[in-house]
C-alpha cells in the first residue's frame, strides 16, 4: 500500500441563504507523489477532492477549532481520491480544524478509502489520517 502524504490543499467555503442557511465546503488535497508499485523508479500523481460538504455553521469563521464528525456527502462521486488513473470513494469520519492563520487553516481529516470501487481492489479499504494546511480559495465567502 503506498503512503499518501499531503503536500498542499485548498478550502473553498460557500454560504447559501436559502432557509435555513447552509454552509458548504470544497476541499482539494495534493499529495507527494508515491513510488509506483508496478513501475520501479516512477511516481504517480495523487489528489483527493471533497465537494459540497454541508456543515452546521453559518459562517466560515465558525470552523476555527471545530471538529465535524461524519460529514454528510450526498453523492459518492463528490468525495474521491485519484490514484493510478482511477477515482475511488473516500468515507470521511471527521475533519478537525485549528485556528485560521493568514490565508489558511490546518486541518486533520480521518476516514477510509474504498479502493475496491474502481480497479484497485488489491489495495483494499485502508484507513487514513491526513494533516494538511488548507489555503482559503480566493472565491471563499
Amino acid at each position: 500500500m503506498p503512503e499518501f502524504t499531503p503536500k498542499s490543499g485548498s478550502l473553498k467555503i460557500e454560504t447559501f441563504d436559502d432557509p435555513p442557511p447552509v454552509l458548504t465546503m470544497n476541499i482539494r488535497i495534493e499529495f507527494r507523489e508515491p513510488m509506483d508499485p508496478e513501475e520501479p523508479g516512477c511516481t504517480q500523481s495523487v489528489k483527493a477532492e471533497f465537494d459540497d460538504l454541508a456543515v452546521p455553521f453559518e459562517s466560515g469563521k465558525d470552523l476555527a477549532h471545530a471538529t465535524i464528525t461524519n460529514p454528510i456527502i450526498e453523492d459518492v462521486s463528490e468525495s474521491t481520491i485519484y490514484y493510478r488513473g482511477y477515482h475511488n470513494p473516500i468515507e470521511l469520519n471527521s475533519i478537525s480544524f485549528a485556528h485560521f492563520e493568514g490565508t489558511g487553516v490546518l486541518a486533520i481529516l480521518t476516514g477510509t478509502i474504498d479502493f475496491s470501487h474502481e480497479g484497485l481492489s488489491q489495495l483494499g479499504k485502508p484507513e487514513f489520517m491526513w494533516k494538511v494546511l488548507l489555503q482559503l480559495d480566493e472565491e471563499t465567502d
